[in-house]
């Protein structure tokens, strides 16, 4: 049976190997800095755009408060003109029958 002997790797002392390694980090470390920098501004962009959304959702709740409000006042006097002129027809037909 033929034995093989397996070539020695480059020590960890070898300039190419420390190169390599210290390119290896430089490559990494920009990779993880361009990562951060993009999550970064994509959260201010979040942010940003949730806040408009939320300004945009109170203005159109405010909107439609107001609404509501002028709705419920119209109704509310179309109940009272009601009521007083059934009070008024109720009162003319009793002095009638007085």
């Amino acid at each position: 049976m033929k034995r093989y002997r397996m070539k020695p790797m480059a020590s960890s002392s070898s300039p190419t190997t420390a190169e390599t390694r210290e390119r290896s980090l430089a490559l990494v470390s920009r990779s993880l800095s361009n990562g951060f920098d993009f999550a970064h501004r994509l959260l201010h962009e979040v942010v940003q755009l949730q806040s408009e959304f939320l300004s945009q959702q109170a203005q159109a709740l405010a909107e439609q408060a107001k609404e509501l409000g002028q709705v419920i006042v119209q109704d509310a006097e179309d109940v009272g003109r009601q009521t007083l002129d059934q009070a008024q027809s109720t009162a003319v037909s009793v002095r009638r029958k007085a």
